[in-house]
């Protein structure tokens, strides 16, 4: 009984040590090393517009979360084997860090672009990137409220439409593809009229059960299960290369529940992207998604900047019409 009771008394002084030990402690202020300014470049050109790309400097350790831009950069733009540009900061413009072509030149599709981007007291940066070939692709079978999931005893409703398109064999491509429509607002009048008035575009939630791309697809944008989809569709022609694609698309739709008549018109936008745009999103979403979970592993963000951080990439777009 003498050991049991010796042994209940130690196991009290072990924990009370663990409670009294922390009243001894004290803050100690740590000086850590500034990381080395570098410049950040972000943009994506698209073929037939003229670039518009923004510039920063990463942050240090101490810093607040503001995105520090830099207006007075000199920044290179190269069509390889083309034409040579400027690209100039306009503050009117009202987006700090933002440049635009000067000379208002045109990315074109298939061809290479170079950048060479210098700021005072940092490395200068490169990147080159590859403006993918034009896509061609028919939206078509517009179906009205044609399908229907009870989630969590939610009733909802998703209109849907085909997408076709050929892949090249000869490259590896990687796709992005989106839907635009309006909101709606709808009422009546006091004479009885159905009123039906615009509001902004945005981009629906969109999801496809097609074999061929879920399975290449190798991302999550983390979508609601409520509404099991997503803004845009991301993959890649890893298990359809140089086949034919005719796949079902569909839009989650918010069906008036009072009975007044929605039609929303959509555009549907299908765009060629780079492989270094493809995997800049597939890790910034990882990283979105993990960054508050101090049991994660580290996700470093795809950067294709020499001597920098950031993205330079390029797509081309296609829009099609639906109504």
């Amino acid at each position: 009984m003498k050991t049991e009771i010796n042994a209940f008394f130690l196991a009290i002084s072990i924990i009370a040590g663990f409670v009294i030990l922390p009243s001894c402690t004290r803050d100690i202020d740590i000086d850590l090393p500034e990381p080395e300014k570098k410049v950040v470049v972000n943009g994506v050109l698209t073929a037939g517009e003229i670039p518009l790309i923004f510039v920063s400097r990463n942050a240090g350790l101490n810093a607040d979360s503001q995105v520090q831009y830099i207006n007075t950069a000199k920044f290179i733009l190269m069509e390889q084997d083309g034409w040579t540009d400027t690209l100039v900061y306009d503050g009117a413009l009202g987006y700090d860090g933002l440049y635009f072509s000067g000379a208002s030149k045109k990315i074109q599709a298939g061809k290479k672009y170079d950048i060479i981007v210098t700021a005072d007291g940092m490395k200068t940066v490169y990147a080159t990137t590859e403006v993918p070939q034009t896509i061609t692709f028919n939206a078509t079978d517009l179906k009205r409220n044609k399908t229907t999931s009870d989630v969590n005893s939610a009733l909802i409703y998703y209109d849907e439409f085909n997408i076709q398109f050929s892949d090249n064999s000869s490259v590896n491509d990687f796709y992005l593809l989106t839907v635009q429509t309006t909101d709606t607002f709808e009422y009546i009048d006091e004479f009885g009229n159905l009123v039906i008035q615009p509001g902004e575009p945005y981009n629906a939630c969109v999801r496809t059960t097609d074999v061929q791309i879920t399975q290449s697809s190798d991302i999550d944008f983390g979508g609601s299960s409520i509404f099991l989809c997503d803004e845009r569709i991301m993959f890649t022609d890893k298990f359809f290369n140089g086949q034919s694609i005719n796949a079902i698309i569909q839009i989650r739709t918010d069906k008036n529940t009072t009975g007044l008549p929605y039609q929303p018109s959509y555009k549907v936008y299908l765009s060629k992207i780079t492989e270094s745009y493809y995997n800049y999103i597939t890790t910034l979403n990882l990283y979105q998604q993990t960054g508050n979970n101090p049991f994660s592993e580290p996700v470093q963000v795809f950067s294709n900047i020499t001597n920098g951080l950031g993205i330079f990439a390029a797509k081309t777009v296609e829009v099609r019409e639906l109504k």
